[in-house]
């Protein structure tokens, strides 16, 4: 009697075990030299199962202990534990982490997913252009399926856009602008504490309708023309003709030059009180800028 009502809560818990209570996703890293048990604490820590014990039991009568594999996977919470392990056992649902670094151009962005297997870089940049996606592919840590096409993924990454910026853009009349502005800072500054007064030198000059001349822009045009940037900008580079050339073209250039972070549209969204019109790298190589409100001081600032 009494090993009967064992088997009978086995049973239970079983089935319990084999419904799924919602849809919400869970990333789980499966590790080289993960043990069983690890891999059970992972996936209960994450929400996936609910009971390690009946996980690893299920393991070994299905005798899977040295058959589950390695990856990323994307798990329902609550999931059956008999799907997870059948998951594990095929590879099922394997994900590619793919990191979109702040201040990355559409190129480096197409080539970078590339390069993860997931699609093809001209078609990437096919899609990128024809949408006009470029500024608003959200840097971030991203996990796709190799499944999914290059559409399906950058519409993904224009989601974490809208998702994240929300708060901030809601109300913004011309979130293009802000975009503009955002990348060209993105690109400039290196110390965040310096944005604001970047972007303040941008405002400035803006307002002054002096040319902005900032040398990233000359360099996306590059990257745009020839595939890559100079380590160094040249005096005849400055003189290449492109509506992004801030040198030969007054106000911002047409569209945004990278993916910028939430810091930069910030700055730009809320740009420091000053009335500084220059700026110029430091002698400190710590990526910090002397910034000036004339161009009398800026020259000396060259010279510091």
């Amino acid at each position: 009697m009494k090993l009967i009502k064992i088997k009978f809560f086995f049973i239970i818990i079983i089935l319990t075990s084999l419904l799924s209570a919602n849809d919400f996703m869970q990333i789980v890293a499966i590790q080289n030299g993960m043990s069983t048990y690890a891999i059970a604490r992972a996936l209960k820590k994450a929400g996936v199962i609910q009971s390690e014990k009946l996980f690893l039991v299920l393991v070994r009568l299905r005798r899977a202990d040295k058959k589950l594999k390695t990856g990323t996977y994307s798990f329902k919470q609550k999931s059956s534990i008999l799907k997870v392990i059948n998951k594990l056992v095929k590879g099922e649902g394997l994900l590619t982490k793919v990191m979109i670094p702040e201040g990355i151009s559409k190129q480096e962005i197409a080539l970078r997913l590339a390069a993860h297997s997931l699609g093809d870089e001209s078609k990437f940049l096919e899609i990128i252009n024809k949408k006009k996606l470029e500024g608003y592919l959200f840097p971030d840590t991203y996990y796709f399926s190799p499944t999914l096409s290059e559409d399906q993924i950058l519409s993904e990454m224009l989601e974490t856009f809208h998702d994240q910026t929300f708060d901030i853009l809601n109300n913004v009349s011309n979130k293009d602008e802000i975009i503009i502005i955002s990348s060209l800072i993105e690109k400039e500054a290196k110390i965040i504490s310096e944005k604001p007064m970047i972007a303040s030198v941008i405002y400035n000059r803006l307002k002054k309708r002096q040319y902005l001349q900032i040398d990233a822009t000359v360099q996306y045009v590059l990257e745009n023309k020839y595939g890559n940037r100079k380590k160094r900008l040249f005096f005849k580079d400055l003189k290449i003709k492109s509506p992004y050339n801030t040198y030969l073209r007054s106000g911002l250039p047409p569209g945004p030059i990278c993916s910028p972070s939430l810091t930069s549209i910030k700055a730009a969204l809320f740009p420091a009180d000053t009335n500084y019109y220059f700026y110029v790298r430091s002698k400190k190589n710590d990526g910090s800028h002397i910034f000036s409100e004339t161009f009398r001081k800026h020259l000396r600032a060259k010279k510091k």
